[in-house]
């Protein structure tokens, strides 16, 4: 069972760097989730989602090619639309698909 406790501090930070660009034309919100690409890290390193991933052949280029199929997700949360629960079921379902492992493999 991979560890899934809600990152509220970056959450803030996300929240905060998005607040000062909410002006800017381009997409922000976008960059504001992967800014330092602080969630991947925390769920990879900091939750040691690396160690049991790893042991199915999990990547850190591969679990970032993931989760950059969950920017809209990421992006929901950030703004309360989706649960930070939501969020790492939708990734866990994801990661155990054998279709889209086949895609976040490919070239393997």
């Amino acid at each position: 069972m991979l560890r899934d406790d809600e990152p509220l501090e970056i959450k803030k930070d996300i929240k905060d760097l998005i607040s000062r660009m909410r002006d800017e034309t381009w997409d922000y919100q976008s960059l504001g989730v992967w800014a330092a690409n602080k969630i991947p890290q925390y769920l990879w390193t900091d939750l040691d989602w690396k160690s049991p991933l790893k042991e199915d052949d999990w990547t850190w280029q591969r679990f970032l090619k993931m989760m950059s199929h969950h920017t809209n997700d990421l992006i929901r949360w950030v703004s309360n639309e989706m649960t930070w629960k939501d969020v790492i079921k939708t990734l866990c379902d994801d990661m155990k698909n054998p279709v889209l492992q086949k895609m976040y493999f490919y070239g393997k």
